[in-house]
């Protein structure tokens, strides 16, 4: 009997110091595994600092969000103006569960957060619901106001909690026509120059008093466009006609 329970006892402690050794594996793997999810973590939470500060970092020269909403619907996008690695700061607009929408349309895409090193006649593009009347609110602005130019042409000058009501077409997929700071078109003579906005693949001509033709551009090419008049006699008058209409009388 004796000999069976010291057999019995060894047998119990074998099997305990076999039990503890496998606890404390175990608690070395669980603690192991523990600090490993805690490093990646910490990981994490510093690339989210980073970034955080990274955005804060960026200068920009002009910058707000913009908030389209209804009786019960809303969207938010951001536009800026930065050379700090704008395309960095771009996101697609993500149209799942949407109402209603506005975005930036840029090379074929749709943005929900876009940046660009100039905003200049950058489109947006809608998304409507069944409702026809909408509001436009601008809030986080920095740097130079942004301007709106809406669908009925008009300028919404998106300034600190400015806001301003419009009327789009009732359920559509896509609505363009609304353009973020506009080129508005010009034409003066300064300095011996022709400086034309806007009028791009419009013709320039330009006549003396008598109708002789002094200069002839079939197509500008760009929306900022300055024309040299070298050859232009001083003193003189001469008549410039845009786009086959009389504009102005100059004087060379």
């Amino acid at each position: 009997m004796s000999y069976r329970k010291s057999a019995e006892v060894e047998n119990l402690k074998m099997i305990h110091t076999f039990h503890g050794r496998i606890s404390r594996k175990l608690l070395l793997l669980f603690n192991t595994i523990n600090n490993f999810i805690k490093m990646k973590k910490m990981i994490f939470s510093l690339l989210a600092i980073a970034a955080t500060m990274n955005v804060m970092a960026t200068n920009f020269s002009a910058k707000a969000t913009l908030t389209l909403t209804t009786s019960d619907a809303s969207c938010e996008i951001v536009i800026a103006e930065t050379n700090d690695n704008p395309a960095s700061l771009c996101a697609p607009m993500n149209f799942t569960g949407r109402d209603i929408a506005i975005y930036v349309k840029s090379a074929g895409n749709k943005y929900e957060l876009f940046a660009t090193n100039n905003l200049e006649e950058i489109e947006l593009g809608l998304m409507t619901d069944a409702k026809t009347s909408y509001t436009l609110e601008a809030s986080d602005v920095e740097g130079t106001p942004i301007r709106i130019k809406l669908l009925d042409g008009t300028i919404f000058e998106a300034t600190e909690g400015a806001t301003t009501t419009f009327t789009a077409q009732a359920s559509q997929a896509e609505i363009t026509g609304m353009m973020v700071n506009p080129i508005e078109p010009a034409l003066c003579h300064q300095y011996g120059h022709l400086i034309i906005e806007a009028h791009q693949g419009e013709s320039l001509v330009v006549t003396d008093m008598a109708g002789n033709e002094k200069i002839n551009i079939a197509s500008l090419p760009t929306k900022h466009e300055v024309v040299e008049l070298t050859t232009l006699t001083a003193g003189e008058q001469y008549k410039v006609i845009l786009n086959s209409a009389d504009a102005v009388i100059i004087r060379k």
